[in-house]
């Protein structure tokens, strides 16, 4: 909620690991909160299985080529 109330509306959830119960329930937190403030969740910024630092980065660099980062 912090990003939402500074103003930010194009917000990215990156995470290692899609498939363990504590990353979905980060996933469904994500998703309730921009839905609680009426942003619109889009599948193109939620990024799974980010093992690595290079990937990490690279995750960012593709990140910033969305339309609207």
């Amino acid at each position: 909620n912090h990003l939402i109330k500074s103003g930010h509306e194009y917000i990215a959830y990156i995470n290692n690991d899609k498939s363990s119960e504590l990353n979905i329930e980060r996933i469904n937190g994500y998703k309730k909160a921009l839905a609680d403030n009426n942003i619109q969740s889009s599948p193109s910024y939620i990024i799974n299985n980010v093992l690595s630092e290079p990937a990490f980065f690279q995750t960012l660099r593709l990140l910033n080529l969305l339309q609207n980062p």
